[in-house]
C-alpha cells in the first residue's frame, strides 16, 4: 500500500529477503522495482539510485533486456534530476542501444528526448535540437499525440533559449491547446510557465503573473511539488522587482521548503535567491 509509505518499505524489504532466500530472482526484481519507485517518489534519490543499479544488475542476470531498459531509463531520469549529467548522459546512450536492440520505437523516442533535455541543460543547444526533432518525428510516426507534445514543448524551450522567441511562443500556444484535449494537465502547466517567462522577458508582467498563478495551481492540484516550486521562486523574483516583497518573501521560502522536502539539488539555487529577496527586502524597510 503505496498511501502508507513506510509500511510498504517495510513489506518491500520483507519480500526481497524472502526471495533471496527462496532463490526467486524473478521476485527479487519486481520487489526491488517497486521499493525503487516508493523511494524515488518519496523524495528519497540516493536510495532510488542505490536500488535502481541493484535491479539492473537482476535484470542482466534473468536476461530480461526490457526490464533492464526500463530501469536505466528511470536512473538516467534521476541522475538528471539530480544534476548529474555526465552519467546521465552515458545511461542514456547505453538506453538507446537498448531499445534499438528491442525494436521499441516509443523508447527510443523517450530516450532521445531525455538526451536532448541533457544536452540542453548544458547549453549544447543545436545538438539539443536535432535530438529532440529526431523524438518529435519518431512520435508523429508512431501517431503519438503526447509523446509529440512532451518533445514539442522541449523543442519551445530550445528556441526560448536561443532567443527565438516568436518561434517559442508559437509552439507553446499551440501546445496549450493540445495538451487541454489531451487532458494532460501537468504538460499544460508547464508550457503556462514558459509562456510566462516569455512574457516577462517581453516586460508583459501581468501576463506573466497571471500565467505563473495558473501553472501553479495545476501543479498544486496535480502534487508536481518540483513544478510548484519553479513557479512560486519566479512569482517571487517577479514581485521582488516590484516592490511586493512581503509576497516575495513568503513564495521563495514555500519554494524552498518544497524543493528541501523533495531532495532536489534545485534547492541551493532557491536559497541563494531567497537570500537575495530577503535582503532586498529588508532595505525596502519590511
Amino acid at each position: 500500500d503505496q498511501s502508507n509509505p513506510a509500511e510498504a518499505r517495510r513489506l518491500l524489504r520483507a519480500s526481497i529477503a524472502l526471495t533471496e532466500e527462496l532463490g526467486d530472482r524473478q521476485g527479487r526484481a519486481a520487489s526491488l522495482h517497486q521499493l525503487a519507485m516508493i523511494e524515488y517518489e518519496q523524495g528519497n534519490p540516493a536510495e532510488a539510485r542505490r536500488l535502481l543499479r541493484e535491479l539492473i544488475i537482476a535484470f542482466e542476470e534473468l536476461g530480461d533486456r526490457r526490464g533492464r531498459a526500463t530501469s536505466l531509463h528511470l536512473l538516467a531520469s534521476i541522475e538528471s534530476g539530480q544534476g548529474n549529467s555526465t552519467e546521465a548522459r552515458r545511461l542514456l546512450r547505453e538506453l538507446i542501444l537498448a531499445v534499438e536492440e528491442l525494436g521499441s520505437r516509443r523508447g527510443q523516442a523517450a530516450s532521445l528526448l531525455l538526451l536532448a533535455i541533457i544536452e540542453h541543460d548544458q547549453g549544447n543547444l543545436e545538438e539539443a535540437r536535432r535530438l529532440v526533432r529526431e523524438s518529435i518525428a519518431v512520435e508523429e510516426e508512431l501517431g503519438n499525440r503526447l509523446g509529440r507534445a512532451v518533445s514539442l514543448h522541449e523543442l519551445a524551450s530550445i528556441e526560448h533559449d536561443q532567443g527565438n522567441l516568436n518561434e517559442a511562443r508559437r509552439l507553446l500556444r499551440e501546445l496549450i491547446v493540445v495538451t487541454r484535449e489531451l487532458g494532460n494537465r501537468q504538460g499544460r502547466a508547464a508550457c503556462l510557465h514558459e509562456l510566462a517567462s516569455i512574457e516577462r522577458e517581453q516586460r508583459n508582467t501581468a501576463e506573466a503573473r497571471r500565467l505563473w498563478e495558473e501553472s501553479i495551481e495545476i501543479e498544486k492540484e496535480t502534487g508536481n511539488l518540483d513544478g510548484m516550486a519553479t513557479g512560486l521562486s519566479m512569482l517571487a523574483q517577479l514581485n521582488s522587482a516590484e516592490g511586493r516583497f512581503e509576497e516575495a518573501v513568503a513564495q521563495i521560502r514555500e519554494a524552498v521548503r518544497l524543493l528541501e522536502r523533495i531532495g532536489s539539488f534545485k534547492a541551493a539555487m532557491a536559497k541563494e535567491i531567497q537570500t537575495a529577496i530577503e535582503s532586498l527586502a529588508a532595505r525596502g524597510g519590511m
